[in-house]
């Protein structure tokens, strides 16, 4: 049966209600597929009420990612003030007890680590929300040991609620305890639209 744009089915599946709509940020790249493909692209966002972090198992270095700090900055330098902490921590999951994302938007820059679990589709990310919207221009994180190669800025989209590429970043340093400096710096590193591509990819999403 054919089943809404986007979304996929068990094969021989003849019930509408069989048909699963693809996670933020992935496609269905053919109508036959039986998951979804992560999509390799990014579209540069003004602003949004929601920015996040993004990767997968492919990417981490051990059997989770942990974050011990993330900042967002409004300039591509990450220079200055960094963006307050004034919204909600999200995430797709965590160990619990003192490893919840509010850790990683502590300030403390060593003590506090969100330990990172991954969401019902096997990804993980780590973010905020806003009560309105804010211009990210730059990140910078530190990971412990459990690190990811390669991770995914993203953005809540405002009419559809759902989470777009707003960058990729590939190639992270995965020593342990350093600063590392995202810039989005769109005109001048890669034509919005045309990123490049990722190392590693995982063809299709868990269902």
């Amino acid at each position: 049966m054919d089943c809404p744009p986007d979304h996929y089915s068990p094969s021989g599946s003849i019930d509408a209600s069989a048909c699963t709509p693809c996670p933020d940020a992935t496609f269905l790249a053919h109508k036959f597929d039986q998951g979804c493909t992560i999509s390799p692209g990014y579209t540069e966002f003004a602003s949004s009420t929601g920015w996040r972090v993004w990767t997968t198992d492919t990417q981490i270095v051990a059997s989770w990612w942990d974050v011990i700090e993330l900042e967002y900055y409004d300039n591509k330098d990450c220079s200055g003030d960094k963006i307050p902490n004034t919204g909600t921590a999200i995430n797709s999951g965590n160990a619990g007890g003192g490893w919840g994302p509010e850790r990683a938007f502590d300030g403390s820059g060593t003590s506090g680590t969100w330990g990172g679990r991954k969401d019902s589709d096997g990804f993980y990310w780590l973010g905020m929300t806003y009560g309105s919207p804010v211009s990210v221009k730059c990140v910078r994180i530190i990971q412990p040991a459990k690190s990811t190669t390669e991770l995914r800025i993203q953005a809540l989209h405002p009419t559809t609620g759902r989470w777009e590429n707003a960058w990729i970043e590939t190639d992270m340093d995965t020593t342990a305890n350093v600063w590392q400096t995202i810039s989005m710096a769109y005109e001048t590193d890669a034509p919005t639209g045309s990123p490049t591509a990722p190392t590693t990819s995982p063809s299709k999403a868990p269902h």
